[in-house]
């Protein structure tokens, strides 16, 4: 981050996360509770990051229009600056020699439409109870089912693989990039 003559910070890079409160599991509402109480230095990390973004010109998020549509324009009126997609994270780069981490060769070995994927985010740990809570909503829910199966599933599949090439166009990916230091650029003079 880079800060202008006068000490106020030039740019912001932050990552925002909506959460109701009332979808949180057991183990998730203490670690975000946990935010909002001051650290060891008086102050929470949700103020302290509030406070950048209040004195700040830019702010960055890692994100894109094409996966989150409208978020820019909503961030940007919430905190009456510009807020620059910086993309998604790309796919790992594979060795050159082709070795791939432990993880894909696992599901690589796997029969086609056999493994579900579950998103769990990195805000929270995953405790043992978390995870036989998860399943069984699952199982209750028939979600595997209708998402596999059903008619409503290919509606699901057909938006996965419009996303699919959304996040997997390095072109795309790197044109954020480019727009991103441009903005960089343009907001150093700024100062």
């Amino acid at each position: 981050m880079g800060v202008g003559e006068s000490g106020v910070p030039v740019v912001a890079a932050v990552q925002v996360e909506v959460v109701k409160l009332g979808q949180c599991g057991g183990g998730e509402a203490p670690s975000i509770a946990a935010l909002f109480r001051a650290n060891a230095s008086g102050v929470s990390d949700r103020e302290r990051a509030w406070q950048l973004l209040q004195c700040c010109r830019l702010a960055i998020y890692r994100s894109c229009d094409e996966v989150e549509p409208g978020m820019f324009a909503l961030l940007t009126d919430l905190f009456q600056q510009p807020v620059i997609p910086a993309g998604v994270l790309l796919p790992p780069v594979i060795a050159a020699d082709g070795d791939r981490p432990e993880v894909l060769r696992w599901l690589d070995d796997q029969p086609p439409k056999s493994v579900v994927y579950v998103a769990l985010g990195s805000e929270a740990p995953l405790t043992a109870g978390i995870l036989h809570e998860l399943a069984l909503g699952l199982e209750l829910a028939g979600a595997v089912r209708r998402v596999m199966v059903d008619e409503e599933g290919k509606a699901l599949a057909s938006n996965a693989m419009k996303l699919r090439e959304v996040l997997t166009d390095q072109g795309r990916q790197e044109t954020y990039i480019d727009d991103l230091v441009e903005h960089l650029r343009r907001y150093r003079g700024c100062c």
